[in-house]
């Protein structure tokens, strides 16, 4: 059974994620509304919404994207102060980054069914190839229930996706991705616990990070320091 935590990867610093809610309340929320309804409308996005983010990582990149390691320049700050364009870069233009970024703003919103669109969007970066979006995608999957949300189904074989999951996204270089991978070996979600594997998923999660300050570095290393104590 899942262990419950009360934080999200996107939740992992209450201080400064304070700060980026009151930026992203900015947006209008005709905007936002405008983006709830694009993402339902996007073809396919209910099988990638009912799939294991495993199964669908890079299933709808294109040549040209898979070229670009479907990959941008767009940045999270970028998509709360442009958000149109950002909404326009993932919806029409199949941009992996900016469908992620997308799908961030929408989680810190309280539009009705922002939420829905959000872990939406997170599959459909998965889907378009940004690992980080599978990561995400999984996360919401292990530390919030969602109504409707048909992963999170009694059918669904929950814990053996995720475990697929978070491994996948570590292997394609997503700090987030190995720091879940840890967890999941420290714990035993999805597979025996196996603390040395969980230690070298830990340390490679702060590898992969851009900063010592990365929150998955940092979450990674928070969980070495349980580990030591134990």
């Amino acid at each position: 059974m899942i262990r419950a935590l009360c934080i999200t990867i996107s939740l992992l610093a209450a201080g400064p994620l304070h700060a980026e809610e009151v930026k992203v309340a900015d947006i209008p929320g005709d905007l936002i509304t405008q983006s709830i309804a694009g993402i339902s409308a996007t073809n396919g996005i209910d099988a990638l919404y009912a799939a294991c983010p495993a199964d669908i990582y890079a299933s709808q990149t294109s040549l040209w994207r898979k070229l670009l390691r479907g990959d941008s320049s767009i940045t999270y700050a970028f998509c709360k102060e442009n958000f149109g364009r950002c909404q326009s870069l993932c919806l029409q233009e199949d941009d992996a980054r900016a469908c992620t970024h997308m799908a961030r703003v929408l989680e810190f919103r309280d539009e009705e069914g922002a939420r829905v669109a959000s872990r939406k969007t997170y599959a459909l970066a998965c889907a378009l190839g940004r690992a980080g979006g599978c990561t995400n995608r999984g996360a919401g999957l292990r530390n919030r229930t969602v109504a409707g949300d048909p992963m999170q189904s009694g059918d669904v074989a929950l814990v053996p996706c995720l475990f697929r999951s978070f491994e996948q996204a570590c292997a394609e270089g997503d700090s987030w991705g190995c720091a879940m991978s840890g967890q999941t070996y420290q714990l035993g979600e999805g597979v025996s616990a196996d603390p040395a594997q969980a230690k070298r998923l830990f340390l490679q999660a702060c590898d992969l990070a851009s900063s010592p300050k990365f929150a998955a570095c940092v979450f990674a290393q928070d969980k070495l320091k349980a580990m030591a104590a134990d």
